[in-house]
């Protein structure tokens, strides 16, 4: 088994969601966002937050050990986008709405998507907690954060 691998929760996920995301469009993590990052727009920015394990844990025997195989996260998708153009705000609508939209069947792709999630799969349905909006004139951009929560587990073929 490949314990680094099966720990590092945050980046799996980050690494996932970004693969899967799939709005044509440039999308940044904490792994691979560069200095520029800030300047392009249209992006999606993600940030994942791993919270505390679940409580469902997997033995085993031979070594004596049980291990955690589940933990609650939470993840953020910030839709960037210009206020400038004839587009801005028609575009800002459709990139939330394919956000929420991917997000609504995250899950699911997870549990079958062995190469972008070759370790992990979201283990349930992720439940929106909310997505505030701002306009920033000064800085010509419109922003809005979609947050949701939900588990990660680990594939039982990872331990293996």
């Amino acid at each position: 088994m490949n314990l680094a691998a099966i720990d590092e929760l945050r980046g799996a996920l980050e690494t996932g969601f970004a693969a899967n995301i799939n709005l044509l469009l440039a999308t940044y993590t904490r792994i691979n966002a560069a200095a520029a990052f800030k300047k392009y727009r249209p992006r999606v920015e993600i940030k994942v937050t791993i919270n505390n394990a679940t409580g469902y844990k997997r033995a085993f025997p031979a070594e004596g050990i049980i291990r955690f195989a589940r933990w609650h996260f939470s993840v953020t998708f910030t839709v960037v986008t210009e206020t400038e153009g004839p587009q801005a705000s028609p575009l800002h609508g459709q990139m939330v709405a394919r956000v929420r939209g991917y997000a609504s069947s995250a899950a699911q792709s997870s549990w079958t998507d062995i190469t972008y999630f070759p370790y992990h799969y979201i283990a349930e349905a992720l439940r929106d907690t909310g997505s505030p909006s701002t306009v920033k004139p000064q800085e010509g951009l419109e922003q809005t954060s979609l947050t949701f929560v939900g588990q990660v587990g680990v594939r039982e073929s990872a331990w293996a």
